[in-house]
């Protein structure tokens, strides 16, 4: 049985088109901003190119062609962490308290 056929058992045929379109999409790169270390100002006006994560506070969806953050010098002085955008979902629901 291949893939797409093992999927139609769990997805409509719209969600299963759109999952098999979405294996052509380029990836997404996100980033999640450590306020302590800078400010969402300070970030935006370096980053202005950067997209806020529709779900996550201190999230950013970026173009990695346009910043290689993980070059970046706030990257390796812990101002913000790249992550997963679905990942990054999952932790912030986490409570820590």
């Amino acid at each position: 049985m291949d893939f797409r056929n093992h999927l139609k058992k769990y997805l409509s045929e719209q969600e299963l088109d759109a999952l098999m379109t979405s294996f052509d999409d380029e990836p997404k790169h996100a980033v999640l901003l450590n306020p302590k270390k800078m400010s969402t100002r300070n970030f935006l006006l370096r980053y202005p190119h950067v997209t806020p994560h529709p779900l996550v506070k201190n999230g950013f969806l970026y173009d990695k062609k346009e910043y290689d953050l993980g070059k970046s010098v706030e990257h390796e002085l812990g101002a913000f962490y790249l992550q997963e955008p679905s990942a990054m979902v999952v932790a912030s629901l986490m409570d820590f308290s």
